[in-house]
C-alpha cells in the first residue's frame, strides 16, 4: 500500500480542491482536518443541495468530490447524478457505513471513481484521492491537448481555404486573360484578312 501511495502522490504545492459532503458533523470535521493536514483545499457541505450550490459557485476549481451515500436531503447517488450534468469529468468518491449494495451499483453506473467504507481508513483515503487527482490531471491534459489540436486543425483548414480561394481567383483571372488573347487574335486575324482579300 505504501508503494502505491507514493506512486500516485501529487506535489502539495498543487493544493487541489476537494468538496467533502457528509451529514454527520463529526465525520465531516474529522475528514476536513485530515485533508487540510495533507495540504488540500477543502470545501465542506452537510448535504447534497449545499454541495450543488458550492459546485455552481466554484465550478472548475473543484478537483474532487467525496460524498457520503446516505444523506437525508439528497443521497450521494442523486448528488452524483446532478454533478454529472454540471461537471461530467469530475471524479467522485463515495463513502458508506452500510451495506448499500443497490446504491453502490447505482453509483458505479454513474461512473463513481471509487468506494470507501466507514470508518474511513486514512491511508486508503489518501491513496484513493491521489489516484483520483492523477486521473483528473490526465483528463485535463487530454482535454487541453484536444482543444489545441482542434485549434490547429481549424487554423490549417482556414489557411487551406484561403489558399484554395486564391488559387481559384488566379485560375479565373488566367481564364479571362486567355479569353482576351483569343478575342485579340481573332480580331487581328480578321483585320489582316480584309485588306488582303481586297488586294487580291
Amino acid at each position: 500500500m505504501e508503494a502505491s501511495t507514493k506512486s500516485f502522490c501529487l506535489p502539495s504545492s498543487l493544493k487541489a480542491s476537494i468538496l467533502l459532503v457528509d451529514d454527520e458533523p463529526m465525520v465531516l470535521k474529522m475528514l476536513q482536518t485530515f485533508l487540510e493536514s495533507q495540504q488540500y483545499r477543502v470545501f465542506c457541505a452537510p448535504g447534497g443541495q449545499q454541495a450543488l450550490s458550492i459546485i455552481e459557485q466554484q465550478g472548475q476549481t473543484i478537483d474532487l468530490l467525496i460524498t457520503d451515500i446516505r444523506m437525508p436531503d439528497m443521497n450521494g447517488i442523486h448528488l452524483l447524478e446532478a454533478v454529472r450534468q454540471l461537471l461530467p469529468a469530475l471524479p467522485v468518491l463515495l463513502m458508506t457505513g452500510y451495506t448499500d449494495f443497490d446504491l453502490v451499483v447505482d453509483g458505479l453506473k454513474q461512473h463513481a471513481f471509487d468506494l470507501l467504507f466507514k470508518p474511513i481508513d486514512f491511508e486508503q483515503l489518501n491513496w484513493c484521492i491521489s489516484k483520483a487527482l492523477a486521473f483528473q490531471m490526465t483528463q485535463r491534459l487530454e482535454q487541453q491537448y484536444r482543444i489545441r489540436l482542434e485549434e490547429q486543425v481549424a487554423n490549417q483548414t482556414r489557411l487551406l481555404c484561403n489558399q484554395l480561394e486564391e488559387l481559384q481567383e488566379a485560375q479565373r483571372k488566367a481564364a479571362e486573360v486567355d479569353e482576351l488573347k483569343r478575342e485579340f487574335l481573332s480580331l487581328i486575324s480578321h483585320e489582316f484578312r480584309t485588306p488582303l482579300n481586297g488586294i487580291m
